[in-house]
């Protein structure tokens, strides 16, 4: 099976072969996740009174000269997965941007580890994460393909902003 999503400049696909047998069946959720870390994306198919399906992206063994960063951000408690931080990587002209927010519809997710899809970007001038509360981390000469670990509690203070916004409401009768 292949996947396709059409860009603004050219048509990008992915191949994906099923684990098991994928036959018809009602879908209920969909997970999208690198569930065997090779840095493409695959896909978890829950069926309505069905076994699932899971579908093992095999770009990474057809295209080996693509390249990835997954960012295994720690946020504190209560957003242990920091979700609301915004992730921009640089290498020369090109940017990526991505958000955390691993969630996508009813029932649906994705990976809680944001993922890059870098082409042959052997290793990024740098990774700026805005932490969801205007903290801000910034790593230089990051090499690709590997899973990095960024944690929320490591983060400086963002110039003119601060750390947290305490926000007090005050109830009258």
């Amino acid at each position: 099976n292949t996947l396709s999503s059409p860009s603004s400049s050219s048509s990008r696909s992915a191949s994906f072969k099923p684990v098991e047998n994928g036959a018809e069946a009602p879908v209920e959720s969909v997970s999208v996740a690198a569930a065997d870390n090779d840095g493409d994306l695959d896909l978890v198919i829950n069926n309505v009174n069905m076994p699932l399906f899971v579908y093992r992206n095999e770009t990474s063994a057809l295209m080996p000269q693509h390249r990835y960063l997954k960012v295994e951000l720690e946020g504190e408690k209560g957003n242990r997965w920091a979700v609301g931080s915004k992730l921009t990587a640089y290498h020369g002209d090109k940017t990526w941007y991505l958000e955390q927010m691993p969630m996508r519809g009813f029932q649906s997710s994705v990976d809680p580890r944001p993922n890059f899809g870098l082409g042959n970007t052997a290793q990024l001038d740098s990774l700026v994460v805005e932490w969801y509360d205007g903290k801000k981390t910034v790593l230089t000469q990051i090499k690709t393909n590997q899973t990095i670990q960024i944690k929320h509690e490591d983060a400086k203070e963002a110039a003119g902003k601060p750390a947290k916004v305490v926000i007090k409401t005050t109830l009258t009768p």
